[in-house]
């Protein structure tokens, strides 16, 4: 029910009380302008900074041109446009209109939540509070981009209806001009950004649920019920009339952007960012940040609890949704959007956030203030203090991050400016891959230097990214030219295939630059000789492997052919894009003995995890590297190198398919490959368990590896062994493995040759790490635990020393089931 609003003596107590409020008010926003304009200019302009100032430079009719092609409303353009003559283009004056939108939201933010209970003023004190310390909006508020005007102006439309719907809840009648100025700030919302929308849309459902509510409620006949609609529905159209010349573009805005890769995200991944950033920022990771996340959601959890479930302690029973409304909404209807098309990030959501923080103030509130049972008060109090504490500290420290570690802070576009500024050279050119970078980097860099951007686009479009055809653009800008200055700032992202630094580091001479820079790269390189570029496939064998009619192998290189155990192969793959592929595949490759046991391996996405197999476009050939090591103590011989695709996360290979079709393996072999034994003992053998045990005169065991620790009866047990030897003797040695139950005895056992006999001891040379891998297969009808025991016998299988000392029994157990 409505609050009792009939007049009260001035009592000299409630006086204090209500300008101590104002005083704790004022405080609090004061806090929250000091915690906005520390380093306000310290930091460098990165991406989306770069572009509103891009936006904002040219004259009305051509920012309106430009914003046609982009991905943003006009309205924070706008005043920018108008500010920066004023204010200057400093970073400091620009990021101000963000500080003075994301001050002006907090006095909003103690209106908002003096509304909910009795002891609303508290409530609002403590909100705005935490809204002044929220890391979040602390970063926001500091960034030269709409996120705080979007904040404000949301707010602000939710304030202006609850203000109205209680004012038609006590009085029975409002204004119509505050209905269309309501009307007004919801159209300029979604000037500010779209997703504004969706708090315009938590509006309209707590309007419908009001309304509903209220014609119940009061049993009055329903024309008089519906009067309500009569100031409503003039505001909203009000809002569609002044949004309708922008709506075309919204749409179009919406199909065409392509700045995500495809995929899929869930709901509970959207709702577990949002409560981490809006509860401790995104400059906190770790448990840290899990534990402040917790923190927030409990308290935040307890005062919807209260809301809900003390309506008698609350100003009107229906008003207890606006708060849930106000956050469910926004975050189911931003999923509906992104949930097919993963772009998301909590900022989005920004004007949510202030619901949570009044959320989570009702929460303290309630634990410290509002439980007055004593009984109840003694364990209350102590966990609104825990919660209070595991909730600032987090945010505090998060706060910190943002102030002072670099790791959180913006690229640092000005110095890499400053730098090619101080080192240029008549005859140089800049080129910025990825080129979206570009309208950033020039707020900065005003050299006589051209500048290309690498694509020309303001956006970068993901399932587009560079072809072959990049490298007739690159001899076009380098002609004539002297150096080349490259700037990477995400050419992951727009060059996943890496063509053009591939190319530049293959051709041309690497100079060096003298400095690292936070979030970007800078390199140089010497253009003398080195143009113009071309694609030099260096496919030494073709090759026609058909993986499944997806993917076609080409062709493929090995260097070197002859390699040291223990050092880099490297493969090159040529693939054929046989279709447009709906999946995302695996590539392997192995390197193996007459026995087929590994030696050396690779399994990564061909090209890489930023241009999986479903973004290859049909029919195109690319070119695709694998680096992997040889084992440190593969014994030397020749080794088979053998390929294939699976799916993943099932292990499914793709068949290899015939000339009509049909499956003939799931694999392919490449080529032999000569290992020879390495020139000094390995820094690091790459073993599970090193170990230094000799377990005779002269075998020492120098590690081990098992694998897997459970497997079914009938199974294979995989083992890796690193051996030394010492002295020169010529005696082949042999190894027995046996497979020990819990009363020691024998269930298994197997004699081998170590490196299967392709290199047997007596060649061993003397401190040489030669490495064996092998595995026994565990006996049908075996159940328990087990372990592995080992011995080295002479090349009859007799045993060399006594059981004690020539014998190991591996700690590691074995489970068979």
């Amino acid at each position: 029910m409505p609050a009792n609003n009939k007049s009260q003596p001035d009592h000299p107590a409630r006086r204090v009380v209500s300008n101590t409020g104002l005083l704790v008010v004022l405080a609090a926003v004061l806090l929250g302008v000091v915690l906005r304009l520390y380093k306000l200019g310290e930091q460098s302009f990165w991406l989306d900074e770069g572009l509103g100032m891009f936006y904002a430079r040219p004259e009305l009719s051509a920012l309106f041109a430009l914003l046609v092609g982009g991905n943003h409303p006009p309205l924070y353009f706008l005043l920018v446009h108008f500010w920066y003559p004023l204010a200057g283009e400093s970073e400091y004056a620009l990021r101000y209109l963000s500080v003075f939108f994301g001050v002006l939201t907090l006095p909003l933010v103690y209106q908002v939540a003096r509304r909910f209970t009795h002891t609303g003023w508290l409530v609002g004190l403590v909100a705005v509070a935490m809204a002044a310390l929220s890391p979040m909006f602390v970063w926001y508020s500091q960034e030269s981009r709409m996120y705080t005007l979007m904040t404000f102006l949301a707010v602000l439309s939710a304030y202006q209806l609850l203000r109205l719907t209680d004012r038609l809840e006590t009085q029975g009648k409002t204004s119509w001009i505050e209905w269309l100025v309501y009307g007004v700030v919801c159209a300029l919302a979604i000037y500010a950004h779209y997703y504004a929308a969706l708090a315009v849309l938590f509006e309209g459902v707590y309007f419908g649920v009001w309304l509903l509510a209220r014609m119940f409620r009061r049993g009055e006949p329903l024309g008089a019920a519906l009067r309500p609609l009569l100031f409503w529905v003039p505001s909203q159209i009000v809002a569609v009339l002044l949004y309708s010349p922008w709506l075309a573009q919204t749409g179009k805005s919406y199909e065409a952007n392509d700045t995500y890769w495809w995929g899929t995200i869930e709901l509970s991944t959207v709702v577990e960012q949002t409560v981490k950033s809006f509860a401790v920022g995104d400059t906190l990771l770790g448990s840290w940040g899990t534990w402040g996340s917790l923190a927030w959601a409990g308290l935040a959890g307890l005062g919807l609890l209260w809301i809900l479930l003390r309506p008698n302690r609350l100003i009107d029973r229906v008003r207890s949704l606006f708060l849930l409304l106000w956050l469910a909404v926004p975050i189911l209807g931003i999923y509906g959007i992104v949930a097919n098309r993963p772009k998301f990030a909590a900022r989005y959501l920004m004007p949510s956030s202030l619901a949570f923080y009044v959320l989570a103030a009702l929460g303290l509130v309630c634990l410290l203030v509002a439980v007055r049972r004593r009984p109840l008060t003694y364990l209350s109090r102590p966990v609104g203090l825990g919660l209070a504490g595991l909730a600032l500290g987090p945010a505090l420290f998060s706060l910190g991050n943002t102030y002072f570690v670099e790791d959180f802070a913006r690229d640092d576009l000005r110095s890499v400016a400053a730098y090619i500024r101080q080192h240029e050279q008549a005859g140089d050119t800049v080129v910025v891959l990825g080129g979206h970078l570009a309208p950033a980097f020039q707020y900065y860099y005003r050299g006589p230097l051209a500048l290309s951007p690498v694509p020309d686009k303001r956006l970068p479009t993901l399932t587009r990214p560079l072809g072959n055809e990049v490298i007739d653009d690159l001899n076009a800008i380098t002609r004539g030219k002297q150096r080349l200055w490259l700037v990477l700032w995400q050419d992951q992202l727009v060059d996943p295939r890496g063509i053009v630094l591939e190319q530049l580091m293959r051709n041309c001479q690497r100079l060096e630059v003298g400095q690292l820079f936070h979030g970007l790269n800078l390199l140089l390189f010497s253009l003398d000789g080195c143009t113009p570029l071309k694609i030099a496939t260096q496919m030494d064998h073709a090759l026609a492997a058909n993986f499944g009619d997806q993917m076609s192998l080409e062709g493929f290189s090995v260097d070197p052919p002859v390699v040291q155990s223990g050092q880099p192969l490297r493969v090159t793959l040529f693939w054929h894009g046989t279709k447009q592929m709906e999946e995302d595949y695996t590539v392997f490759i192995h390197l193996l003995n007459p026995r087929n046991h590994i030696y050396g391996q690779i399994d990564k996405h061909p090209i890489n995890d930023y241009f999986p197999t479903s973004h290859w476009r049909s029919g195109e050939s690319m070119e695709d590297a694998y680096t992997f090591q040889v084992l440190p103590g593969t014994p030397p011989g020749q080794y088979e190198l053998e390929i294939g695709v699976y799916r993943t996360p099932s292990m499914e290979r793709l068949p290899v398919l015939d000339e009509a079709a049909k499956p003939v393996a799931d694999r392919v072999v490449l080529t032999q490959v000569q290992v020879t034994p390495a020139q000094s003992p390995p820094t690091d053998p790459v073993i599970p368990h090193p170990l230094d045990l000799a377990l005779t005169d002269e075998l020492t065991l120098k590690g081990y590896g098992i694998e897997p620790t459970t497997l079914p009866p009938g199974g294979y047990l995989h083992y890796t062994l690193l051996w030394q030897k010492a002295g020169t003797s010529s005696e082949n040695r042999r190894l027995r493995l046996r497979l020990l139950n819990e009363r020691g005895q024998t269930i298994a056992e197997q004699l081998d040759d170590p490196t299967d006999g392709v290199y047997p001891t007596g060649q061993w040379q003397p401190n040489q790490i030669v490495r064996h891998v092998g595995a026994i297969q565990v006996p049908a009808e075996a159940r328990g635990t087990f372990q592995v025991e080992l011995s080295v016998t002479d090349k009859d299988g007799h045993a060399l020393g006594s059981a004690e000392s020539g014998s190991f029994r591996l700690p590691e157990k074995v489970s068979i089931k």
